[in-house]
């Protein structure tokens, strides 16, 4: 059966459609400069060491969190070393086990299994390197919101209409996720608190 030039056009057009779904790229934001607001001992007593002791604090999170980290990786190293011995020797997957320190201190080691996620260019180098089974590649459609919207009673009518999609999927095709938000700005809540507040003084 021979295929007319507008029949190839419109079917070009549907099994395109997903294929020239572009990804939008998240522009870098600009950096504000922050103003500066100072704060009075007179009118916040003891408010210049609050900031301080809080700064010190912060600063001294982030140096345990490093440090943790560094001494995470190291025993972290030791229990591979230590299951890859139990697994030679139980010749069976040891799940989890403790490690303890001779003279105190103990950490629970479960071994599991973690795929990274990669770029098209890395992936490409592994499958060259090991192999195409080694990496496997998922893609996520979704409609434009806004022409979602534009179109939804049309695109329903599509979808309802339609003798290619069983009835009971036509229902499921569609999810819908609802995401709530103030439309009043944080600046006018704010002004409004503080009317409030003044009128009860």
């Amino acid at each position: 059966m021979s295929t007319t030039p507008e029949a190839k056009a419109v079917e070009v057009k549907k099994t395109s459609l997903f294929a020239s779904a572009k990804t939008v790229e998240k522009k870098s934001e600009k950096k504000d400069e922050k103003q500066s607001i100072v704060l009075t001992e007179a009118q916040f007593p003891g408010i210049s060491k609050k900031l301080q002791d809080l700064t010190e604090i912060r600063e001294k999170i982030a140096d345990w969190e490093a440090n943790g980290k560094m001494i995470e990786g190291v025993i972290k190293e030791i229990g591979k070393e230590k299951f890859a011995e139990l697994y030679a020797k139980e010749k069976s997957n040891p799940g989890s086990f403790i490690l303890k320190g001779e003279q105190g201190g103990a950490m629970m080691c479960i071994l599991m299994d973690k795929y990274l996620t990669i770029d098209g260019g890395r992936a490409d180098q592994l499958k060259q390197n090991f192999g195409a089974d080694c990496v496997t590649c998922t893609t996520e459609y979704s409609f434009n919101p806004s022409l979602l919207e534009k179109y939804e009673e049309v695109l329903s009518e599509l979808i309802m209409g339609s003798n290619k999609i069983n009835e009971e999927d036509k229902s499921e095709l569609i999810i819908a996720k609802q995401k709530w938000r103030t439309e009043i700005p944080l600046t006018t809540s704010v002004q409004t608190l503080g009317k409030l507040l003044k009128d009860k003084i």
